[in-house]
Protein backbone atom coordinates (compact mmCIF):
# COMPACT_ATOMS: atom_id res chain seq x y z
CA UNK A 1 0.00 0.00 0.00
CA UNK A 2 2.83 2.29 0.90
CA UNK A 3 4.62 1.56 -2.13
CA UNK A 4 2.07 2.15 -4.26
CA UNK A 5 1.28 5.62 -2.55
CA UNK A 6 5.02 6.20 -3.10
CA UNK A 7 5.14 5.24 -6.89
CA UNK A 8 1.98 8.04 -7.28
CA UNK A 9 4.42 10.20 -5.28
CA UNK A 10 7.36 10.01 -7.64
CA UNK A 11 5.41 10.33 -10.48
CA UNK A 12 3.62 13.23 -9.06
CA UNK A 13 7.32 14.82 -8.39
CA UNK A 14 8.68 14.51 -11.72
CA UNK A 15 5.43 16.26 -13.50
CA UNK A 16 5.77 18.80 -10.67
CA UNK A 17 9.46 19.23 -11.05
CA UNK A 18 8.78 19.35 -15.02
CA UNK A 19 6.71 22.43 -14.72
CA UNK A 20 8.15 24.15 -11.43
CA UNK A 21 10.96 23.27 -9.15
CA UNK A 22 8.87 25.51 -6.36
CA UNK A 23 5.97 23.29 -6.56
CA UNK A 24 7.91 20.27 -6.38
CA UNK A 25 10.03 21.24 -3.04
CA UNK A 26 6.15 21.78 -1.65
CA UNK A 27 5.19 18.65 -2.52
CA UNK A 28 8.45 17.50 -0.94
CA UNK A 29 7.13 18.76 2.01
CA UNK A 30 4.29 17.83 1.94
CA UNK A 31 5.24 14.13 1.72
CA UNK A 32 7.45 14.54 4.28
CA UNK A 33 4.69 15.73 7.05
CA UNK A 34 1.94 13.00 5.88
CA UNK A 35 4.78 9.89 5.83
CA UNK A 36 6.61 10.89 9.32
CA UNK A 37 3.66 11.04 11.27
CA UNK A 38 2.46 7.60 9.76
CA UNK A 39 5.58 6.17 11.10
CA UNK A 40 5.27 7.41 14.36
CA UNK A 41 2.24 5.77 14.83
CA UNK A 42 2.48 2.89 12.79
CA UNK A 43 4.32 1.14 15.47
CA UNK A 44 1.40 1.72 17.68
CA UNK A 45 -0.83 0.29 15.40
CA UNK A 46 0.65 -2.86 14.24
Amino acid sequence: MLLVRWVQWSELRANYRQKCVMCATLVDVTILLTTLPARKVSPLVH
